[in-house]
């Protein structure tokens, strides 16, 4: 068992960061440090092809070579299939691949490199077929199949009659008649919006160790972040029981929603299964690129209905997500994503399609759909505005949603703070200098995130002999800080120092569940367990002294039993609506973009950048604030410069210096500002703030470079070219 006990140092300060000294200096250990004796080394074999047939696989000189100990193909594992909400990823491609980077075959070898060598000894011969990459080519009658039949997978949500490139479709709607309010409608606009795929940009690849035994237990040790639904997940594609099935997750190097798909562990359990060994597989970086599980490229089709002072009076809203070349590496079949929720919209139709593709298969992102869907909504908020002549902060304050109103998704929230925000945003704004000959431009875009009721979780409290507390907890450290601050909100509750709460992650075996990390839902869901487990282990401790628990001195009674010996633990648990969260929360986050414009070679600079945030209580405010700040970094990332570089279906940006992650000196003056005393969830009355920075960054610089150009950018991310392009008809209209 790998179980790392985070404890606050010596010198704990009211912000310190009990995992930081550990990651430092090197000692945190990752799914890489991860040493189980005799374990082999998995290499794959990644076809060169967006789409096609595979003739024949010649793996004989490779089967030669010392130290190898088994080579697997697609004919070997042909019926395995394994996802998340359903099942159309097979192990190794079977008769033909379907994007450039899925594994065609396997090599299990005593060291990494005898199997990269027996790798590259292995021949296989292709017949390229014809590809599709666009989804909107992809909806054509005529179209290339990705998949042949892709609702007879497990868990598709999908029939037979829709289009065979569809993975699944959302639809929902306000009002009666769409068509007929945009006809009424005094003003009518129409834009298409698209964005790219973007990576996660963790810094540590997947890695996995898996060891399936004799006796048919299954122990794995990885980053996947939710390893108690990663058993149900493989118990589901190979038949075994879950409960066989044992999940360890060390710290992990960055998750940002990549890292909850089962990924490359079914073909290390099935190595692992054929050699009674176990069995170690870790990718490169240029792996993770072009095989990895991105967030979807998008292609979002808008008319807005509105009056000529700028109500909104019907919207309608096509959204496309490419999803590559499988489906299987999101939680839910669909890409149900929350569209113009910020707004008081009476008449909307709201359509959502996943589109099958041949191009590198996507996941979950940080906030999955967001960005793209808060791209075009807000990107379009300011050209209509632009084009009524209304001031951008004005035409959504005209618009924004107040509380008792709903949502076009239905929902009305106990609170709605947007109009409030939007007037902290506009209030803390104040517009900076810029070097000369730059056009300048400012832009604005807002966001509102619901906060959920808990979800199950749980944890476990044991006196220590040195009268500390042990939390178990089946929460890893993603580098969010949530150790620290469940720590905090434990110390808190139990009534003692924070130095006296000890935090380790366990495995799956030792506590009952946990839903793993995602969503936003850590800081409600393990402070609403580790408020009522408190509760229970001070109960506890009254009874064994018997005193009130009223009259309980907890450090004092935590001396006590220790001194006697007495062994006391209690295991508590937090899930669905809670006692405290009702049905959750919404929160709005409004940012505002300065850039300054080159005209000359079309070089976009950021002068300054806003984030304002409506909050709840904020429980540690240094790693609150590091999300925040990380999460804006993440956006303007997507706007500017990350891109995989998909071409003909292959990813070009195979490494960091040509996937252009933005660094320290890529970043602007960042301004933070923070609405307080909002209505929040659970038992400490939190909003969540993971997914909220990153999701409107990439329209507030877009909606900046337009305002200073004088034209719309419909496009991320926004280059040179695109900005040069879009300035001379621009410049002409001014002529």
């Amino acid at each position: 068992m790998i179980a790392v006990p985070f404890e606050a140092p010596a010198e704990s300060g009211a912000d310190n960061r009990i995992d930081g000294r550990l990651k430092v200096t090197g000692a945190m250990p990752y799914a890489a440090d991860v040493q189980i004796p005799g374990a082999l080394h998995a290499v794959a074999v990644r076809s060169p092809y967006p789409h096609a047939r595979i003739l024949a696989i010649d793996a004989a000189e490779a089967r030669a070579l010392p130290g190898v100990h088994c080579i697997l193909t697609g004919a070997h594992v042909p019926n395995i299939l394994f996802g998340r909400a359903f099942r159309d990823v097979p192990i190794l491609a079977v008769d033909k691949v379907r994007f450039a980077g899925e594994m065609v075959a396997a090599v299990a070898a005593d060291s990494r490199e005898a199997a990269e060598e027996a790798a590259a000894r292995i021949h296989i011969e292709y017949e390229p077929l014809p590809a599709v990459f666009d989804p909107d080519e992809a909806l054509k009658a005529d179209a290339v199949r990705v998949h042949d039949q892709p609702w007879t997978y497990p868990g598709a949500v999908r029939g037979p009659d829709d289009h065979p490139n569809v993975v699944a479709r959302s639809l929902w709607t306000v009002g009666d008649d769409v068509e007929a309010a945009l006809a009424s409608s005094e003003r009518v606009f129409q834009r298409t919006w698209r964005t790219q795929k973007v990576h996660q940009g963790y810094i540590e690849p997947h890695c996995c160790t898996v060891h399936f035994d004799a006796s048919g237990k299954v122990r794995i040790w990885s980053c996947n972040k939710a390893p108690y639904r990663l058993r149900q997940h493989l118990g589901d594609a190979f038949d075994l029981n879950p409960e066989d099935i044992e999940g360890y997750t060390t710290a992990i190097g960055g998750d940002f929603g990549g890292k909850g798909s089962p990924m490359d562990i079914p073909l290390c359990l099935e190595l692992s299964r054929r050699t009674g060994r176990p069995v170690r597989m870790a990718r490169t970086y240029a792996e993770e690129l072009m095989a990895g599980d991105p967030r979807h490229s998008s292609v979002t089709r808008i008319r807005m209905g509105v009056t000529r002072d700028g109500r909104i009076q019907a919207m309608d809203v096509l959204a496309l997500f490419n999803s590559g070349a499988y489906g299987g590496y999101r939680p839910s079949a669909g890409m149900r994503s929350a569209c113009a929720t910020s707004y008081r919209v009476p008449c909307a139709r709201v359509e959502s399609i996943r589109v099958y593709t041949n191009e590198v298969p996507c996941g979950n992102m940080r906030a999955p759909g967001a960005p793209q869907t808060t791209f075009a909504v807000e990107s379009m908020m300011d050209y209509v505005a632009r084009e009524l002549g209304i001031d951008s902060f004005e035409f959504r304050r005209r618009n924004l949603l107040k509380t008792g109103e709903a949502t076009v998704m239905g929902d009305v929230w106990p609170e709605v703070r947007g109009i409030e925000t939007l007037d902290l945003a506009e209030r803390s704004y104040q517009p900076v200098g810029a070097p000369p000959g730059l056009l300048v431009g400012r832009g604005v875009a807002v966001y509102d995130r619901p906060t959920h009721a808990p979800q199950r979780t749980s944890l476990r409290l044991r006196l220590q002999p040195d009268a500390a507390v042990e939390a178990q907890v089946p929460i890893m450290e993603t580098g969010t800080g949530s150790h620290t601050m469940l720590q905090r909100v434990l110390a808190s509750a139990l009534g003692v120092d924070r130095s006296r709460v000890v935090m380790r992650y366990v495995g799956t075996p030792f506590l009952p569940w946990d839903e793993g990390v995602g969503g936003s839902r850590v800081t409600v869901a393990a402070a609403e367990a580790g408020v009522a487990t408190a509760k229970a282990f001070k109960a506890e401790l009254a009874s064994k002294l018997g005193v009130a628990p009223e009259a309980l001195d907890v450090p004092d009674a935590l001396r006590t039993l220790a001194a006697r010996g007495v062994e006391l633990e209690v295991v508590g648990q937090a899930g669905g609506r809670g006692d405290h969260g009702g049905d959750g929360a919404t929160s709005f986050c409004v940012q505002v973009a300065q850039v300054g414009v080159d005209p000359e070679t079309g070089q976009v600079r950021l002068l300054d950048f806003l984030s304002a945030n409506d909050v709840a209580e904020v429980i540690d405010p240094l790693s609150h604030r590091g999300q925040i700040e990380g999460g804006i970094a993440m956006g303007i990332g997507q706007a500017l410069t990350e891109d995989l570089g998909i071409l003909d279906g292959r990813v070009t940006a195979t490494h960091l210096g040509e996937y252009k992650l933005p660094t320290m000196p890529d970043m602007p003056p960042l301004k933070v500002v923070l609405l307080p005393g909002g209505i929040g969830v659970g038992a400490r009355n939190v909003k969540s703030i993971g997914e909220m920075g990153n999701v409107p960054a990439p329209a507030a610089v877009a909606n900046a470079v337009s305002d200073a150009i004088g034209a719309s950018i419909d496009s991320l991310p926004i280059t040179p070219e695109k900005v040069l392009a879009a300035l001379s008809p621009a410049r002409q209209r001014r002529g």
